[in-house]
């Protein structure tokens, strides 16, 4: 099992009724579905994705998965890998079953000029057939935009090959764009104000067998982009969220597997770390992790939130920082502002007592906090979005 990273695709726990919802949408030969998977941090998202591409590759379909935080750069750079990811796998597709050691470099030289043929009329943007020092063969991607290029001009450029590749295929296309939210950080390059609009473009021009599945663990930011403008058109969104019981159980359970606990022992414990933290699997891992089976399974819980080294501490402070580092406002307000949410909902007028800061002012720090998912606004109350958040500033109050 593992905690914080994605799961094998052998080692799922549930998520069927989300992995055959983009399988069957990505195979779809009537409808060009585009699919916007969200969920919030390390709700399993990107494990998901994986169980799907496995499945959809099973199948003939040609998949790229590529991570837009992991890629991010300057525009020419993370346009480049990205190119060079699709580039990968269309090699790596139409190598499929030629398991002759002879035909490797026929396969080659045909992606080669497959593609070639297909980024004809592309400016700017062609392919080059390289040769390894250790014999591999690589097709890699070249952007000839000049010395001070428009990065808006190449954007568009770099998707339309994405396009282009694509017709070239007798099939399927997914190109699976995983945390999404953050590409909207290119937006300060030269041409690349509007590049919210230039992607709701691509979409909407996207080749007809081509599917693209973005997934944002910023949910608020990702959804304003779906639900905007002609991108509301075309995309379906897929909500991933906690795990139901039974399942928050049985990965509970997993992770107790490899202790000396009776079975009645560990589901015990399961029950109430799904009341402790309802089905969040990295909160249910790490809440597994910690336990011992023998000591009560709330003071486990409260030591991974105080002990600033353990898992659920780390990670609660590092969600707090990213987040409100990010926000407009100020991050030392903003915290204040959850502190007091923390001890339970309030109304604005509430918020401006606890906090002494102007109730005029509070509407614009409640709106940052909603925008990163931090805080929520129900029945006429602002509250903290996430437990353990909440139990974290809670705990870690003073």
């Amino acid at each position: 099992m593992y905690i914080g990273k994605p799961a094998p695709p052998e080692e799922i726990v549930d998520r069927k009724d989300e992995v055959k919802r983009i399988v069957d949408m990505c195979t779809n030969e009537k409808i060009n579905y585009a699919i916007a998977l969200l969920g919030y941090r390390r709700i399993g998202k990107t494990t998901i994705l994986a169980k799907a591409a496995d499945e959809l590759d099973s199948r003939g379909v040609l998949v790229v998965y590529f991570d837009v935080k992991k890629n991010l750069g300057d525009p020419a750079g993370f346009l480049n890998r990205l190119e060079k990811t699709v580039f990968d796998e269309y090699l790596r597709h139409m190598g499929k079953g030629k398991a002759a050691l002879g035909t490797v470099k026929n396969v080659a030289e045909r992606a080669f000029h497959s593609i070639a043929k297909s980024l004809k009329g592309v400016k700017g943007v062609g392919v080059q057939l390289t040769l390894k020092p250790k014999g591999d063969i690589e097709l890699e991607p070249k952007l000839e935009f000049g010395r001070s290029p428009d990065y808006g001009e190449m954007f568009t450029a770099a998707f339309e090959s994405i396009n282009r590749v694509s017709k070239s295929i007798d099939g399927k296309v997914v190109v699976i764009l995983d945390e999404f939210q953050d590409i909207t950080k290119l937006r300060r390059y030269r041409g690349l104000g509007n590049i919210l609009d230039r992607l709701r473009d691509v979409v909407q021009n996207r080749a007809r067998n081509l599917t693209y599945v973005i997934s944002g663990s910023q949910v608020h930011l990702t959804r304003e982009f779906v639900e905007r403008g002609t991108a509301m058109l075309h995309f379906v969104e897929v909500d991933v969220n906690g795990l139901k019981e039974p399942y928050a159980i049985e990965l509970f359970e997993k992770y107790c597997g490899g202790r000396m606990l009776s079975r009645d022992k560990a589901k015990a414990g399961a029950e109430e770390a799904y009341r402790l933290v309802g089905g969040h699997p990295l909160y249910l891992m790490s809440l597994a992790e910690a336990w011992d089976g023998a000591g009560p399974l709330d003071g486990a819980y409260k030591e991974l939130l105080t002990n600033p080294r353990k898992p659920l501490s780390l990670y609660a402070e590092y969600v707090l920082t990213a987040d409100l580092a990010e926000a407009k406002r100020g991050e030392p307000v903003l915290r204040t502002v959850m502190r007091v949410l923390a001890a339970g909902p309030k109304s604005v007028s509430e918020v401006a007592k606890a906090t002494n800061i102007e109730q005029a002012a509070l509407p614009g720090y409640l709106k940052e906090l909603i925008k990163y998912d931090l805080v929520t606004f129900d029945a006429g109350k602002y509250v903290v979005r996430d437990r353990i958040i909440s139990d974290y500033l809670n705990f870690n109050n003073g």
